[in-house]
């Protein structure tokens, strides 16, 4: 949920700084705040799995009790 607040907030961020004054977005503009949001949402799941938090923690000890 954090990451998904994170993305949002880069992306409506880059949309409201280039839209100060009324200014109207281009196509290209849009694009790279949908892109920038993409990235957030990778950046955050590779350091959440990075973390072995959450699920990745859950999953990891599965993975140890099938082995033995």
């Amino acid at each position: 949920m954090i990451a998904m607040w994170a993305a949002n907030f880069v992306c409506v961020g880059m949309i409201r700084g280039w839209s100060v004054g009324g200014r109207v977005l281009s196509l290209g503009q849009i694009w790279w705040a949908l892109a920038a949001f993409m990235g957030t949402q990778v950046v955050t799941g590779i350091l959440r799995y990075e973390s072995k938090t959450g699920i990745w923690k859950v999953l990891k000890a599965e993975k140890d009790t099938k082995q033995n």
